[in-house]
């Protein structure tokens, strides 16, 4: 299978390349030099040149403490950006899958949140990413959230915490959030699965 991935040159852009070829499928992969979804014909014009049999979007504003004060790029690329390439793929009847986040919650749940969990994002990233999902399942798209993402080459939270353990002989660290860190190559896997 013929597989776009957005954002190629992110954390799970090189997971998707490796593992799809790994799997068999033919992954092309852009990184946002070759490819800014912000720019609103560019996802269409991929599409006709790849021609995918289905096309994961990847591509994402992270900086989550940064969005705040950059609130206007986290929304062009979370929010706009990710309404483009659903446009794109629905003109062009291809599926995609989007990822988002567990940031469009706020985090007061005592227990997982299960899918039809109603989202209350806090802070630009989780508004930017909510609103982001709500362009993409309007346009048809299928959205996987995930949380903590890292692979071997970070940046992460893991790597950070890994770092400072070698650095340090105590850290101090938030105790007021709770998360699930995903190793990059399981959700590629299970996106190339779905």
């Amino acid at each position: 299978m013929k597989v776009l991935v957005t954002g190629g040159g992110g954390q799970l852009g090189r997971s998707l390349s490796r593992r799809g070829a790994s799997a068999g499928h033919e992954v092309v992969a852009p990184d946002i030099d070759q490819l800014d979804i912000c720019a609103v014909d560019a996802t269409a014009r991929w599409l006709e040149r790849v021609a995918p049999a289905l096309v994961i979007n990847a591509a994402a504003y992270t900086a989550v403490d940064r969005a705040e004060s950059e609130a206007e790029r986290a929304f062009a690329i979370n929010r706009d950006g990710a309404g483009a390439v659903a446009r794109a793929c629905e003109r062009g009847r291809v599926p995609l899958l989007h990822v988002s986040t567990d940031y469009v919650f706020d985090g007061r749940a005592a227990t997982a949140y299960a899918e039809d969990a109603i989202p209350n994002p806090l802070g630009v990233y989780g508004r930017s990413k909510h609103e982001g999902e709500q362009l993409v399942l309007a346009a048809g798209g299928t959205v996987v959230r995930t949380s903590w993402l890292f692979e071997e080459r970070g940046p992460s939270f893991v790597h950070t915490i890994l770092r400072l353990a070698n650095e340090r002989e105590s850290l101090r660290v938030v105790a007021d959030q709770h998360g699930c860190p995903t190793w990059a190559d399981d959700l590629a896997d299970g996106l190339l699965r779905l």
